[in-house]
């Protein structure tokens, strides 16, 4: 509903994350939604994650998108996409340096709107929470020097 002074109809959630790493950066893949329901453009796509799962679904503020939560953060990748057609699957090549070294994180994804309020100040709504992936990342920290050879 695109140019509407209210906008109430809410995306789907996104319908299917995944991860495959590839050295050191992280691939996620999805299906975005539309901007009403699964029709039209999504306006663009935030990610969270946290080393604890828990903590995403309790950050998940419905249609407002992320409550901030102390241990979940935003990943912020120029890579993002914006304006994206219901259906298609979006790739994103976030560096694995986003997420700590050699541990388990969640990771999750929504997609928002271009909706505007009846002042006409941009109130994006966002989609219902999708699944919460977890993922392991690479050990990239070498060992320490040794320093006693004798």
């Amino acid at each position: 509903m695109r140019n509407s002074s209210v906008n109430t109809v809410m995306l789907l959630l996104v319908a299917f994350l995944a991860f495959c790493s590839q050295g050191h950066s992280g691939v996620r893949t999805w299906t975005s939604p539309g901007d009403d329901l699964n029709t039209g453009y999504a306006a663009g796509h935030q990610m969270v994650w946290s080393l604890d799962s828990a903590k995403i679904v309790a950050s998940d503020a419905g249609k407002k998108g992320w409550t901030p939560v102390a241990g979940v953060s935003r990943v912020t990748s120029p890579a993002m996409p914006s304006h994206t057609l219901a259906g298609v699957t979006v790739t994103v090549d976030v560096p694995l340096s986003t997420f700590p070294s050699d541990t388990v994180v969640f990771v999750s994804v929504k997609a928002y709107d271009d909706a505007v309020d009846s002042l006409g100040v941009t109130a994006p709504n966002f989609s219902l929470i999708g699944n919460i992936f977890r993922v392991r990342t690479p050990d990239t920290i070498q060992p320490a020097a040794i320093v006693d050879l004798r």
